[in-house]
Parts: C-alpha cells; sequence; structure tokens
C-alpha cells in the first residue's frame, strides 16, 4: 500500500487536489474517483517522510560506558546490562545502535566484535580495552578505564574548541573594522579628488 498525491475534476470541472492513503496503485485511485464521480487528472506516488535520526553525541557515549561498567560491575550479565541501557536511552539512533550490540550478543558474537561496527562512535581504544577485558577476565576495569578515556577525550575537544572561539570572533571583528575603515578611507578620496 502507498500514499498518493492527486489532482482531480470534479462534475463541474473544477480541479482539487488530495492525498489518498493505502492505495495499491494509481489504477485503484482512478477508480475509487470514479466512483465519486471525479475525473484523475494527475497523480504520483507521494515519497515516504525521511525520519530524522539524532546525533549521538560524544556525552551520551560516555555516560553509557560508564553506566555498563557499573552495572557489570555489580554483578549483571552483559545481556542484562544492554537490555537496561537500550531500555534508558532516549535518543533513538543510539538506542538501535545499542539494540544492534545486544542482537550481536545475543547471538553469541563476542563483546568486542558487537561494538566493531561502530568503532568511529566508540573509538579504537574502547575496541582495544573490550578485547583486553574480554581476554584477560577483567572486562569491569576495562569497562571503567574506557569511560575514563572517553570522558577525557571529550573534554579536550571541547576545550580545544572553546579555545578557538575567542581568537576566530576578534579575527571576524577585526576583518569588519578594516573592511569599513578601507571602504571609508577610499569613499573620502574619491569624494576628495572630484
Amino acid at each position: 500500500m502507498a500514499v498518493y498525491e492527486y489532482t482531480a475534476k470534479d462534475r463541474s470541472g473544477s480541479k482539487f487536489s488530495g492525498i489518498s492513503s493505502d492505495i495499491r496503485s494509481a489504477a485503484v485511485l482512478r477508480s475509487e474517483l470514479d466512483k465519486m464521480g471525479h475525473v484523475l487528472v494527475k497523480a504520483r506516488r507521494a515519497k515516504p517522510a525521511a525520519k530524522k535520526r539524532k546525533k549521538i553525541k560524544r556525552l551520551e557515549v560516555v555516560a553509557f560506558t560508564y553506566k555498563f561498567a557499573g552495572m557489570y560491575s555489580a554483578g549483571l550479565s552483559i545481556l542484562r546490562c544492554l537490555e537496561t541501557l537500550e531500555e534508558q536511552t532516549e535518543n533513538i539512533a543510539f538506542r538501535d545502535t545499542i539494540a544492534d550490540i545486544r542482537g550481536k550478543v545475543e547471538t553469541g558474537s563476542s563483546l568486542k566484535a558487537a561494538f566493531e561496527k561502530y568503532r568511529s562512535l566508540f573509538s579504537d581504544f574502547f575496541l582495544g580495552m573490550i578485547e583486553a577485558g574480554e581476554s584477560g577476565g577483567k572486562l569491569a576495569t576495562a569497562l571503567q578505564m574506557s569511560a575514563t578515556y572517553l570522558e577525557k577525550q571529550a573534554e579536550l575537544k571541547r576545550k580545544v574548541s572553546s579555545a578557538f572561539i575567542y581568537p576566530a570572533a576578534v579575527g571576524i571583528v577585526c576583518f569588519v573594522v578594516v573592511g569599513f575603515l578601507l571602504i571609508f578611507i577610499v569613499c573620502q578620496r574619491w569624494e576628495g579628488k572630484r
């Protein structure tokens, strides 16, 4: 079933537009309009509205890692930790990511292999620590260290970006002032030569 946007004419010849959902084809739409005494002029299949996915923030990943470490340290299984974190996550994109990771772990994949697809989100360091924690039997410690690392990395990025704000603002103001002065001086010279 699809959604169609259409233009039709009524009995008096006046055109009108509409949207019809749950229609199999334009032929079905034409017959439905014929039953009501209308003539189909033009129909096209409407594109489905794209769902806007929220971006996953670095701080959400840090919070996830801290919670995961705390839950696993408290004695919960990896699957139970992932299920709980999936339920608690508000960001739909991140919830889908956690659900995918949980699904891979449920089917017998190692934790590192489950996170491998999301290497860009969690970082190489995180994956290395997960692998080391799994093989060494110190997963809780590895998760805690990963959370600390991710938090420091996020803090460093925040500081670097905030350090560039002031010079950028000063540069823009200088550019505007110099541009204004040049225009003012050129205009004064031009007026003086007349």
